[in-house]
């Protein structure tokens, strides 16, 4: 079920996951949260993915989690074990994309919203078109922020820009978006997935190791010193050597032609 609803291809050396549940705006379901979050986990190891983009299907990246996937009746309140279930969940997927090896780029069209939202966020670059739509609107439903966005958001938007986010679970558009700095580029309707897909293909070409490298030391940077900031600056330099995309990059700058990364 949970592959059904989350499509899965590798093209170009880039992973392009889809979310796909059109009907309901892409909500997730919980078992496919926990799916997601084993698929960030398992693309280390798959040789042939060196960037991730993710999207929505029909016109919407995610509306949240599918509050009615359970058996309980409408009229109920949700439970504290559905609760702790759904933080499970979608915690360990914040955290699989915060450790995963390549980077990670979004295509957003229509409605980003709670933990649709935090997937975004989690990403290293965010493309929009005129149609999305981005709010936390955890608080809209008396809940409490979840997906890792507390951690995320302010981060990525300053601590101002994400309280009233998540204090108010403003919508907020493409343009809005763009100028607090939650997406980073607003294209025409109708060609955001390309455009993020060529980025991503872009990313793909560089060298690997050395780009997952980086990305660690940046996120890792956010809570560190200065010094421990350039203690991992210098075992990336120790491990650049002994990979073939840094030879490459060599023999490419003595001769003077492009280089030709492999990802090894």
């Amino acid at each position: 079920m949970a592959e059904e609803h989350t499509l899965f291809e590798v093209t170009d050396g880039v992973a392009v996951i889809t979310l796909n549940r059109p009907r309901v705006l892409n909500a997730l379901l919980m078992e496919q949260a926990q799916y997601l979050a084993e698929l960030f986990e398992n693309i280390s190891n798959m040789a042939d993915v060196r960037a991730v983009l993710i999207t929505g299907a029909g016109g919407a990246f995610c509306s949240g989690v599918d509050i009615m996937d359970s058996q309980r009746k409408p009229e109920e309140p949700v439970s504290r074990a559905e609760l702790m279930t759904a933080m499970s969940a979608f915690g360990r997927l914040a955290i699989a994309q915060f450790k995963l090896g390549c980077p990670i780029v979004a295509a957003i069209q229509g409605v980003a919203s709670g933990v649709g939202l935090a997937i975004a966020v989690a990403c290293d670059r965010r493309f929009a078109d005129g149609s999305a739509r981005m709010g936390a609107v955890w608080m809209k439903r008396g809940f409490h922020p979840d997906g890792g966005i507390t951690y995320t958001l302010p981060r990525l938007v300053g601590v101002s820009n994400a309280l009233h986010m998540l204090a108010t679970g403003e919508l907020f558009t493409a343009k809005k978006a763009l100028k607090i700095g939650l997406i980073d580029e607003l294209v025409e309707e109708g060609d955001v997935v390309d455009a993020a897909l060529n980025y991503a293909r872009q990313l793909a070409t560089g060298p690997s190791v050395m780009m997952g490298l980086a990305r660690r030391a940046v996120y890792t940077g956010l809570d560190g010193t200065l010094e421990d900031a350039i203690m991992r600056e210098a075992w990336g330099i120790s491990v650049a050597p002994k990979t073939e995309d840094a030879k490459e990059g060599f023999r490419a700058w003595i001769k003077k032609r492009p280089t030709e990364f492999t990802g090894l």
